[in-house]
């Protein structure tokens, strides 16, 4: 199943990006998807080595926050202070020559959220109740920073997809602190996607079951709307379990649930994508037997 890819961020143990690689390439994982938390390294040394692996027989796509800049941000397309979004706009300029350069098939990223933040020592954000975006502006901000993209994919030559997300906390309460977690908001890029051929959609499962939580919607009906209105658009697929509150990025126990069930439906979809859907396994902190354990999961839901 040359389309499962594993996210680097999987394995628990030292962040240290190379070793992983070592490490999944011995365990004849190929397909991996470059993700985060991972430490800086200069472009120029990140590409000479990524190359190599990739004469070795390893396939790519890149996630942001990949690759990992040399000061730590939160990454944010939508936001209001122009620090934070040029640094943004810094990051996927990088991004996308990456994705050039190792010939990855693929450059997914997040939209932006409504609030500043920092990133947590756990990975976790910190929203800044106090630094907040009106909606209407976060999304024309957005909006602008997609422009951006779209050239940038026309320069490099790459295909990229925009990705959901979901509501995080704020304060000591959850809210509405991301672009991205229903349908109708994600309905607004329709013509951007129709008018760009190399522009889709990264669905991630855990995101949408925290949002349908949050906001009260059905996930299936989520996703049966999403295949009606943009089955040739969606390029990716994250699957990682949580607890429909946090984004925890737990391993899959068995075959027998809502995601995996999805996803073999979803693997039977015409998307535009050279080589059809990519899945990704985007849990953390696992074993070597939790992550082949999750592999052949995974695998046999795919081919049911």
């Amino acid at each position: 199943m040359k389309r499962l890819f594993i996210s680097t961020a999987c394995l628990s143990g030292d962040r240290a990006l190379f070793p992983i690689l070592d490490c999944l390439h011995e365990s004849n994982i190929m397909q991996v998807e470059l993700s985060a938390p991972h430490e800086h390294i200069p472009q120029d040394q990140l590409i000479d080595n990524l190359k190599l692996y990739c004469q070795k027989g390893m396939e790519f796509i890149i996630h942001n926050y990949f690759p990992i800049p040399p000061t730590n941000f939160v990454f944010n397309l939508a936001t209001n202070d122009s620090d934070i979004r040029d640094l943004s706009i810094q990051h996927l300029e990088d991004a996308f020559s990456l994705t050039n350069q190792v010939g990855a098939s693929l450059f997914a990223f997040h939209p932006g959220y409504y609030y500043d933040a920092i990133e947590a020592s756990n990975g976790q954000f910190i929203m800044d109740p106090y630094l907040k975006t009106n909606k209407r502006t976060a999304y024309n901000n957005f909006k602008n920073s997609l422009n951006q993209c779209k050239l940038l994919s026309k320069k490099h030559n790459v295909w990229f997809a925009v990705e959901n997300l979901f509501p995080m906390p704020v304060g000591e309460s959850i809210a509405e602190s991301s672009l991205f977690c229903r349908l109708e908001e994600i309905e607004k890029l329709q013509d951007d996607l129709a008018d760009n051929l190399k522009m889709g959609l990264l669905i991630d499962l855990g995101h949408l079951q925290i949002s349908a939580h949050y906001f009260g919607f059905s996930k299936d009906i989520f996703m049966e709307k999403m295949i009606s209105r943009f089955e040739n658009k969606i390029f990716e697929i994250h699957l990682s379990e949580n607890d429909s509150i946090n984004d925890t990025h737990e391993c899959f126990s068995s075959k027998d649930c809502w995601q995996l069930d999805w996803a073999r439906r979803l693997n039977k979809l015409n998307s535009s994508i050279p080589g059809g859907i990519k899945f990704t396994l985007e849990s953390r902190r696992l074993s070597g037997e939790q992550l082949n354990l999750n592999i052949s999961i995974i695998r046999e839901a795919l081919e049911g």
